[in-house]
């Protein structure tokens, strides 16, 4: 059925079919390659807005927790020296540093707790696809964290006011609980920057694997066309052929005087047309070439005078 519709197709409509086919191919590729480019988009819009932010976040309330703590640590070693030097007036003012230090610190990092909470409800209403429990786990962490953290917190200004109240000593034996606390705030800080990380990689890995789709992708859809536009041009080619060499064959015949040729392809493209024609001429010479010989005829048996009779 499509090799008669292309043998009644014009020899421009072919080629036109040909150059439509290889467009349908070109747009459907392409469709397939820009699907593949937006996921890519995507996948690099949600790494920067969400992963490379959540990293960032998470390092700075690393940073100002570490803050935290050495001020934490000169406050108590100024508390110390403060039974033990004649300057009190100038180690207080040291000791009372660290403390603002240490408070404007604990501010900071619940600031960007909140932050980072609020980017954490974000990644989960938006993402879609797995990594949505992911982000919930992180979000557990922080909230532990956040718990854990104003415990901290709460632990170190008491011991503050304990040591305003001159006993250092016993704030002093406060610090082997306030450091576990340090170092199980370290840890859950380390286990989200570790699973944010994770989290980036594998977008990275997926945003890595849809290029190399897309490069594939382009390079086949390249190959497959010239294979495409080399069947095709072949196949219209040798039909045209075909019906050429048919045309040429009876036109040999004729030539030799056998106007018996009919020519069986009729299609509607310009060979067809010519093979109409030609199928008309040998018609049409045949006829003639008939009542030339039936007169003859006639002549020879003297059924009609000869035109040399006919003048003398």
């Amino acid at each position: 059925m499509l090799v008669d519709l292309i043998d009644r197709s014009s020899i421009s409509a072919k080629f036109i079919g040909l150059g439509g086919t290889i467009l349908i191919l070109f747009i459907l590729s392409s469709a397939v390659v820009i699907k593949l480019s937006v996921d890519i988009g995507k996948e690099i819009h949600h790494i920067a807005v969400h992963d490379i932010a959540l990293t960032e976040i998470l390092t700075q309330i690393s940073e100002h927790q570490l803050d935290q703590e050495i001020a934490f640590e000169k406050a108590l070693k100024y508390s110390i020296w403060l039974d033990s030097t004649n300057k009190k007036s100038t180690v207080a003012k040291k000791f009372q540093a660290a403390r603002i230090k240490f408070v404007d610190y604990s501010q900071t990092v619940n600031n960007e707790i909140e932050q980072a909470d609020k980017l954490l409800n974000d990644a989960i209403t938006e993402t879609k696809s797995e990594d949505k429990q992911t982000f919930s786990f992180l979000l557990t962490q922080l909230n532990q964290y956040k718990t854990e953290h104003l415990t901290y917190e709460k632990d170190v200004l008491a011991s503050f006011k304990i040591i305003d109240q001159g006993n250092w000593r016993e704030a002093y034996d406060k610090t082997e609980a306030i450091e576990k606390q340090q170092s199980e705030l370290e840890l859950l800080l380390e286990k989200q920057v570790t699973a944010i990380q994770q989290l980036t990689h594998k977008a990275l890995i997926a945003v890595d694997k849809k290029e190399q789709t897309i490069i594939n992708l382009n390079i086949a859809n390249v190959i497959f066309n010239i294979v495409v536009i080399f069947l095709m041009t072949s196949f219209i080619g040798s039909r045209i052929k075909q019906h050429v060499e048919q045309s040429l064959a009876a036109v040999k015949q004729m030539c030799a005087g056998n106007f018996s040729q009919s020519l069986s392809f009729n299609g509607n493209d310009e060979i067809g047309r010519i093979n109409q024609s030609l199928n008309q001429l040998s018609d049409t010479t045949n006829s003639v070439l008939g009542q030339v010989q039936e007169k003859l005829q006639a002549i020879a048996s003297g059924e009609l005078a000869s035109p040399l009779e006919v003048q003398g």
